[in-house]
């Protein structure tokens, strides 16, 4: 049992409404943490099964999604401090990402 591709296309939709450019005025650690709620709840309902493929689908997106955010955010685009990434940099600002959840591990698929 895997999510279907209708309910991972739903979840990016959520996704893409939480980032949207509307909401650039929100605060990044109020951001983060709607995104944190919504990937917890997704995970939840799809935690049974062989869910591996489709968390980490989502996690790259939502990835993509905040660093396109962050630099949208100013006329000046974000960059990740020096001497850091991108991925560890998203992950300072506490983004939890499905596959690092804790007793949330699927089976290996």
């Amino acid at each position: 049992m895997i999510p279907s591709a209708k309910a991972v296309e739903r979840e990016r939709e959520k996704l893409r409404a939480i980032t949207d450019a509307s909401r650039s005025h929100v605060p990044l650690p109020q951001l983060v943490n709607s995104l944190n709620r919504q990937l917890e709840g997704w995970a939840n309902y799809f935690s049974y099964g062989y869910p591996r493929g489709a968390w980490w689908e989502i996690d790259w997106f939502v990835r993509n999604r905040l660093i396109v955010h962050l630099q949208r955010r100013s006329q000046r685009p974000h960059r990740p401090p020096k001497g850091a990434g991108w991925y560890e940099h998203i992950q300072s600002f506490g983004l939890k990402l499905l596959n690092k959840l804790p007793g949330k591990r699927p089976e290996p698929a």
